[in-house]
């Protein structure tokens, strides 16, 4: 496994588990998402947003903090977050 990835032409150490997810296509539907979030055993502190166009991902972000209670983010250009992460959505 790759020790780091690069990003906007960055080398960052990868300090975390990676999986792939193979039962979900690059275009879930939200109720698809929020199935598999609920089978989540664990809330996770913080939940980001990567991918998606603005309107899709405000919507998403609102159906998961209203639904599930999440605190959800929209990850903006360049942001670096000091919390952990645990749970990182590509969607869209």
């Amino acid at each position: 496994m790759a020790k780091s990835v690069r990003i906007f032409s960055e080398d960052v150490p990868i300090r975390s588990q990676v999986a792939a997810l193979e039962q979900f296509s690059d275009h879930a539907d939200t109720e698809e998402l929020l199935f598999w979030l609920r089978t989540f055993k664990k809330k996770p502190g913080n939940t980001f947003l990567v991918h998606g166009e603005p309107k899709a991902a405000s919507q998403l972000q609102e159906t998961i903090s209203a639904q599930l209670g999440w605190a959800v983010n929209i990850a903006q250009w360049m942001e670096k977050s000091s919390s952990r992460v645990t749970a990182t959505l590509k969607f869209g």
